[in-house]
């Protein structure tokens, strides 16, 4: 994200990966390894009957095996990444993105991957980038007119905050401070929106609620900032940092019921609700959001925080079990369990834990078996 410079590189990079997916590269690559490992066997039992004969005969028939292998793996990862290119590259302009972006966006990593060397992330390692594969982007774009797609608020939002978030509290200060203050090119809302978080990270909590105003006031006109739910969202941590929990529980809870989709809101309004005393409130809010959310391991551990609360052993560690098993810690899931058990509950409770539990140990076999 940080790497994209315009929220179409981003839609380049993840149409691609749809790509992938869609045409079960994948899939396909582990088929065609499965088939190459039996001819593989079956090319070095040759060669162990012909050592008795011809020894150097032998290994230099490994050696042409290992390297049939190999070649076929780059065809693989050729022929794959080529693929997801072009299909990719149709789902950008159906999108109505700015498809100029996604060669703009390989030709700046093929430049970085020669600085980087030893150091390559793992996303260049799996997706080798080469000017042959940029060369055939271009010339499937070049025909088409640059159009200039604007970035959405939650965009620049999102970049903003990671931004911030790579640097120290004091330096994200002067770095936010100096981008308004010199007009750089940039979201002027987007730029004060980092300023107050890096401000509360730094503590100077009264200075990022006089920033937070001046945030609203600049909001006001601008249809995707004035119920932003990423802007409300820094705003109650703004009230809850002032120490004001009253003020704060009822700002949460208006927000929330405006964006009762947005889950940062949400697990700041539990928290904040689970530390103001109101443990049921909370338990009743995260059970709800847990029907529309059912993997969200998040909501699982502030319920279960919330049913600790309250004295409810067993549905604590359900909760925590349902959450190391979306995880994927089977061993942990079980053990809370169990413990879910030892803690009692009704008879409908004891058969959801032991279906549970069955469920549970049968993926465990399964993966140990594999």
């Amino acid at each position: 994200l940080l790497t994209a410079q315009s929220e179409s590189e981003l839609a380049a990079v993840l149409s691609h990966e749809i790509a992938h997916v869609t045409q079960h590269h994948l899939a396909r690559m582990i088929a065609g390894q499965q088939g190459d490992s039996l001819a593989s066997m079956a090319a070095i039992a040759i060669a162990i009957l012909a050592a008795r004969n011809n020894p150097q005969a032998s290994q230099a028939a490994i050696t042409s095996m290992q390297a049939h292998a190999m070649q076929r793996q780059l065809d693989f990862t050729r022929t794959h990444e080529q693929e997801a290119d072009r299909i990719g590259l149709d789902i950008l302009q159906k999108s109505n993105f700015n498809i100029h972006a996604m060669p703009e966006f390989l030709d700046r990593l093929q430049k970085a991957t020669r600085l980087l060397e030893g150091n390559m992330p793992g996303y260049l390692r799996t997706h080798p980038i080469t000017s042959e594969r940029i060369a055939d982007i271009e010339n499937r774009v070049q025909k088409q007119s640059y159009r200039l797609i604007a970035d959405s608020l939650d965009f620049q939002l999102v970049r903003t905050k990671l931004i911030g978030g790579q640097k120290t509290a004091v330096d994200a200060v002067a770095y936010f401070n100096d981008a308004l203050g010199a007009q750089k090119h940039g979201n002027p809302i987007a730029q004060r929106y980092g300023l107050v978080s890096a401000l509360l990270r730094n503590n100077e909590v009264e200075r990022a609620a006089q920033e937070l105003a001046t945030l609203r006031r600049q909001s006001r006109d601008d249809p995707a900032a004035r119920n932003n739910p990423m802007i409300e969202t820094l705003a109650g941590q703004v009230k809850r940092a002032a120490m004001n929990d009253t003020d704060a529980l009822a700002f949460y809870h208006a927000a929330v019921q405006n964006h009762p989709q947005h889950r940062a809101l949400i697990y700041d309004y539990a928290d904040l609700l689970l530390s103001s005393d109101q443990a049921e409130t909370a338990v009743k809010l995260l059970t709800e959001q847990l029907i529309r959310h059912p993997s969200d391991t998040t909501l699982y551990d502030l319920q279960a925080r919330g049913y600790n609360l309250l004295g409810k052993r067993f549905e604590q560690h359900q909760a925590l079990a349902y959450s190391h098993a979306w995880q994927g810690n089977l061993h942990a899931a079980i053990e809370q369990l169990e413990l879910a058990k030892q803690a009692g509950g009704s008879f409908y409770q004891l058969s959801t834990i032991e279906s549970d539990l069955r469920e549970l140990r049968e993926m465990v076999d399964a993966h140990g078996r594999k």
